[in-house]
């Protein structure tokens, strides 16, 4: 079925992996087995995508011989866009994106969002980082410590007392006027 998109993911082709001419290379072709990602492929690839890390990184995991960045960037395309995976992400946030709230969807994105930013730290050593890497990481410090600490998403005290302003709760009186005392000689 070459040429068919999988589930709600987009990109690539199921039962082969189109190159960049736009023709299908079966997983023959690459000399890998046929039929991955099977279910439970599918579930752990969608775990380690949850837990912060990045999809291009997972897939690593299921071919570590694989040293061809253009082979493993087909079998990227295809898991991803696997009927499988697909399933394996709607399990683990308990429901398609398409029927979430706006809630749900801000609370899933976020939660996936701090799972990444966990992930950046837990995956280098700080030793080693510089420049843009290094304030990458202290910012997704910065947002993980206010997580723990619960003031993530919070206003400080001078924006919550204007927010309370704006909104009413808090009503400033008009000052009493002042009368000028006036002495006569």
């Amino acid at each position: 079925m070459a040429g068919e998109v999988g589930g709600d993911m987009r990109g690539a082709y199921i039962g082969g992996i189109p190159d960049r001419g736009g023709q299908v290379v079966s997983e023959i072709d690459l000399g890998l087995p046929e039929g991955r990602p099977d279910k439970l492929d599918a579930q752990q690839f969608a775990l380690m995508m949850q837990a912060g890390m990045p999809s291009s990184d997972a897939i690593r995991y299921f071919y570590p011989d694989i040293e061809d960045a253009l082979a493993l960037s087909k079998i990227h395309r295809r898991w991803m866009a696997s009927p499988k995976v697909g399933a394996a992400v709607v399990t683990l946030q308990g429901k398609n994106w398409q029927d979430m709230t706006l809630d749900e969807r801000i609370q899933t994105s976020i939660n996936l969002h701090y799972g990444q930013l966990a992930y950046l730290l837990y995956s280098r050593n700080y030793v080693e980082l510089s420049g843009p890497e290094k304030a990458k990481a202290d910012t997704a410090r910065v947002a993980l410590e206010a997580k723990l600490a619960g003031s993530a998403g919070k206003l400080g005290p001078i924006e919550a007392f204007w927010d309370d302003i704006r909104t009413g709760k808090v009503k400033l009186g008009v000052p009493a006027p002042v009368l000028a005392k006036v002495e006569v000689n």
